[in-house]
């Protein structure tokens, strides 16, 4: 908060976004979805002050993630379409996870067979990046898709291909994204006290992080 006060005095409008933005993903971690989503409208409105494009396409990612947070699905919806149309085909990680949004907005509204497309779309665009784990959060999406069509053992095929693919790799987010799907699918196979160990295991490292909207999830 000071970064952004002392920033405003000077006149540094992109300084002063920056710190918004800053203030967002704390806010998110923290389970405060209204103070991120208030904080990234607020680097958004500083950022377009300055004329500046090129941070447009992550402010609107992360007021779709507070959206979705907040389950305002139709707002999350709108903004990670709009990220589509601002991000430059060079950031298309940035472009698959909105497409990954797309999906779960599409999915919580109930459209099937436009959610099937976004899946599709954002696999397509994963596929074409150097790195393997840019497939890995489109796996985990096809993993909890056949969930949604009752197909358990095609779950775990996806999870598993996820899993190779996120070898190694040190993002909390992805990590324990695999970690809960891990609990649904050992869930829908009846495996339930493997299911309880994971959510508990994961449970614990949220706490380390402090990572309260990871715990919302678990709970």
């Amino acid at each position: 908060l000071e970064a952004k006060t002392l920033a405003l005095q000077s006149g540094l409008a992109l300084a002063a976004a920056s710190a918004e933005q800053r203030l967002g993903r704390v806010a998110l971690r923290r389970g405060d979805a209204h103070g991120a989503r208030a904080a990234f409208q607020s680097a958004m409105n500083l950022y377009e002050q300055s004329n500046e494009t090129h941070q447009r396409a992550i402010v609107l990612y992360n007021l779709a993630t507070a959206d979705e947070a907040l389950g305002d699905t139709a707002a999350a919806l709108g903004h990670y379409s709009e990220v589509l149309d601002a991000a430059p085909s060079s950031e298309s990680t940035l472009r698959i996870d909105a497409q990954l949004g797309r999906v779960r907005a599409l999915w919580a509204q109930g459209e099937r067979t436009s959610a099937r497309a976004a899946l599709d779309q954002a696999q397509r665009e994963a596929s074409i990046l150097e790195h393997s784990a840019a497939l890995a959060p489109v796996l985990l999406a096809r993993s909890l898709q056949a969930l949604l069509d009752r197909q358990p053992t095609a779950a775990r095929a996806h999870l598993e291909a996820a899993r190779t693919k996120l070898a190694g790799t040190p993002d909390w987010e992805l990590a324990s994204a695999l970690a809960l799907q891990e609990a649904w699918v050992s869930i829908t196979h009846g495996e339930y006290a493997t299911a309880l160990q994971g959510l508990d295991r994961l449970a614990e490292l949220a706490r380390e992080r402090d990572d309260r909207s990871g715990m919302g999830r678990i709970d």
